[in-house]
């Protein structure tokens, strides 16, 4: 009879402690799904932004070091492009700035416009511009840019040639995606 007592109280633990800990889960994934809904929420105006961005780093090539700074801020005085489900979404500036011994050799400013007669109509007419990074997949100064129509895949990829007096070529990037294969333990 002890023995059969000592398992119910047992059993009770157990079952009270693994009540409890559903309900601080369940408050947990509720705080989370509140923070999810909040960060993708429209703003009050109906237009999804990308928020303001800035990264900056050096590049060494051909003996030098360059220091290149990349700033993204929502375009407010540009068109809006809308989605297939009527969302809005406000187009991008980035601005590039890169100098060499705190001398600026290159100060630019892109917006979808300075790849127009690149885009194809879909992306001219619905994309954003999108991406602009290093690419240091070639040695010098080459920045890589996206125009791109919002949550979708169809996008449309460049690569911005710099001499290093701040000349600038542009050529769509035609280059194969490479796909990155995650090596699996043990296999």
């Amino acid at each position: 009879m002890k023995n059969q007592a000592y398992r119910i109280d047992l059993l009770l633990i157990i079952l009270l402690l693994a009540i409890s800990s559903c309900k601080q889960q369940s408050k947990s994934d509720n705080s989370q799904n509140e923070d999810a809904v909040s960060a993708v929420a429209a703003p009050t105006d109906g237009v999804q932004k990308m928020s303001e961005y800035d990264y900056s780093d050096t590049i060494n090539s051909g003996g030098r070091t360059y220091v290149y700074t990349i700033h993204r801020e929502p375009a407010p005085d540009m068109p809006t492009v809308r989605d297939e489900m009527g969302y809005v979404f406000a187009d991008n500036i980035y601005s590039l700035r890169v100098t060499h011994n705190g001398k600026a050799i290159i100060a630019r400013t892109f917006t979808k416009q300075d790849f127009a007669r690149f885009l194809s109509d879909a992306i001219l007419e619905g994309g954003i511009m999108d991406g602009l990074i290093y690419d240091a997949s070639q040695p010098g100064l080459h920045f890589a840019a996206c125009v791109s129509i919002p949550q979708s895949d169809m996008s449309e990829p460049f690569i911005l040639n710099f001499d290093e007096r701040g000349g600038m070529t542009i050529e769509k990037d035609n280059r194969p995606e490479i796909d990155i294969v995650e090596e699996e333990d043990g296999v």
